[in-house]
């Protein structure tokens, strides 16, 4: 904390203190903190990690699952696992195996601590102990990682502390190791859906579009390939822990159900960023706008409105807030006032006449837009911008029902283009693309991995078109109904080198030409059959979960960003689009 201030005094000055020193730690930069998705695996050195003998491990956990693997080191014959099975944290010590006594609630923070003392194995879960003998099994003097995360595992990691000989006790920097869709610095946790509210079909990493046998090397994550292959991180994604980016394109939200919320559904409080004028923030009560509570921002300005059987009270902030800032916005309800409070001290006060129909809403909450909105008094579309902190009551409120195009908030500084993260994602860039005919495609990007889907038309082996990278090496291949065609081009200049690269495909009576900044190739096609040919979407980013396409080499999905996109020398505009799926943004990139 720095520059303290209050609304009777500029600067404050301390008489008396007590566990408050007068500067920032060394480590208070530390990333802390990792969002595991399904499988998800982040590993950590083992240098100095003083097993089988004396050891002590420690990390904080978060998930939404009753089973999955939290922590594995595998020292053939020694093996130690931290894993969740039913609920119940079990730690695995070659042939011994020990339990918690208590079931790790859903959705909340739990703390594990492992210790191995001569021929004792103890397991505190959040403080309450259990204890076994065991042996001292044997283990080999070789390297291996220690893998966070694993099979079944989703959820959030966090505060890993592990204490190894020569080394001073410290928490782990989560940074700069190799991991495998795995996200930093921020946890991200969704309750299970119920099949009613799935409108959508599973992520492309579903195995059900893998081929057999291939799941670790499809879900490998850029990341490992850089280590793997040489594609060095140009720019480092820069994350916000715990905060949510809205307004990627104007639907998005975040769904919080009643079940989720504190008994007091009157105060709330978020902390927003942001440099747009207007855009909703929050919702809470019914889409035909009968009686509801909102805040939006209104020419750069918070208004706070409640809403009972058609009858409106509404408060606005004097300053506006659209200023890239972060800032606390708490607005509340009782049965005669309404309160609207930016940054602890600028106050904003409404009356409730003794007629008004007050009465708490016990409705969903939405953070950012709101489906199918009949208003118009309010925005529909969501405001663009991160939100983090969020409460209702007192309460921290950390998970959510449904997810809707909401990502997670970067700091980096950004360039026009669109961004594609770790999670998968892809774009619909034409709707009625036709294979058979006459065509040029063209478009720059600036991958972070070698290996990824690029762009993808058609549904079966007999007619489509599909341009990918694998190790570097870029190939189109397709097929117009007379016959399969495919060529390559190994870039001189390596497409992970930081740079933006231009990429095109074309096919010009029946030549196809694939070329990469100055490097070209080309090969003849049969004439199509014009009876094949039909107007489908053209995809960028990955292959969608429904297209089964088992006849190419690679299903990975592209990482990287995109720009400059041109189809029969016609631009795209790609920060209007609305046709997106999975983690995309089209905010733009992260500059080098």
């Amino acid at each position: 904390m720095k520059n303290i201030k209050t609304s009777f005094e500029r600067s404050i000055t301390f008489s008396e203190s007590f566990g408050v020193s007068r500067k920032c730690p060394d480590d208070w930069q530390l990333v802390r903190t990792a969002t595991f998705f399904k499988n998800g695996v982040l590993d950590l050195s083992d240098e100095h990690f003083p097993f089988p003998d004396h050891f002590q491990i420690g990390f904080g956990f978060r998930t939404m699952a009753l089973n999955g693997m939290l922590l594995s080191y595998n020292l053939q014959p020694a093996v130690f696992n931290v894993l969740l099975r039913n609920g119940y944290v079990i730690v695995n010590l070659a042939d011994e195996e020990i339990q918690s006594s208590k079931k790790c609630e859903s959705g909340s923070l739990h703390y594990i601590t492992v210790i191995k003392e001569d021929d004792m194995l103890k397991l505190l879960l959040d403080d309450m102990p259990n204890s076994k003998t065991v042996g001292i099994p044997e283990g080999k003097s070789l390297n291996r990682p220690i893998k966070l995360g694993g099979k079944d595992f989703e959820g959030c990691i966090s505060n890993v502390f592990i204490e190894r000989s020569k080394l001073p006790a410290q928490v782990q920097n989560l940074t700069n190791c190799v991991k495998r869709d795995v996200s930093l610095g921020f946890c991200m946790i969704q309750e299970r859906q119920k099949p009613m509210l799935m409108k959508e079909l599973p992520d492309a990493h579903h195995p059900k579009v893998l081929k057999k046998g291939k799941n670790i090397a499809y879900l490998t994550d850029s990341n490992r390939q850089q280590n793997k292959n040489g594609c060095p991180l140009h720019a480092e994604l820069n994350f916000v822990p715990e905060a949510y980016h809205f307004g990627n394109n104007p639907g998005t939200y975040l769904l919080f159900t009643v079940s989720q919320m504190s008994t007091d559904r009157s105060h709330f409080a978020v902390d927003v960023r942001t440099s747009s004028s207007r855009g909703l923030v929050f919702f809470m009560g019914d889409q035909k706008e009968n009686s509801y509570v909102a805040l939006y921002l209104s020419k750069g300005r918070y208004v706070f409105v409640i809403a009972n059987d058609g009858r409106r009270i509404k408060i606005k902030s004097k300053a506006k807030y659209n200023d890239g800032q972060w800032h606390t916005v708490a607005f509340s309800t009782t049965e005669n006032k309404i309160r609207l409070v930016t940054d602890g001290l600028k106050i904003r006060e409404g009356n409730v006449p003794p007629s008004y129909p007050y009465s708490q809403i016990d409705a969903s909450i939405y953070l950012g837009g709101v489906p199918s909105l009949n208003s118009q008094n309010i925005p529909e579309k969501s405001f663009v911008g991160c939100l983090r902190n969020f409460k209702v009551g007192r309460k921290h409120i950390y998970t959510y029902q449904q997810n809707n195009g909401v990502l997670p908030c970067l700091d980096n500084i950004l360039e026009n283009g669109v961004s594609f993260f770790n999670e998968g994602g892809h774009i619909v860039i034409e709707n009625t693309f036709l294979i058979s005919v006459e065509y040029k495609i063209v478009f720059n990007i600036r991958p972070r991995s070698f290996t990824g889907i690029l762009i993808h038309a058609g549904s079966n082996q007999e007619n489509y078109l599909t341009l990918y990278m694998e190790e570097g090496v870029l190939t189109a291949s397709g097929n117009n109904g007379a016959g399969e065609f495919s060529l390559s081009v190994t870039p001189q200049q390596p497409v992970c080198n930081g740079q933006w690269h231009s990429v095109a495909v074309t096919q010009k009576q029946n030549i196809v030409y694939l070329d990469v900044d100055t490097d070209r190739n080309f090969t003849t096609a049969l004439p199509p059959k014009l009876s094949t040919s039909h107007a489908q979407p053209l995809y960028f980013g990955r292959i969608p979960v429904n297209l089964e396409t088992p006849w190419l080499p690679i299903q990975d999905v592209f990482l990287g960003c995109l720009k400059n996109v041109k189809i029969n020398d016609q631009s795209i505009l790609l920060n209007k689009m609305s046709n997106i799926h999975g983690v995309v943004s089209l905010e733009g990139c992260p500059v080098n």
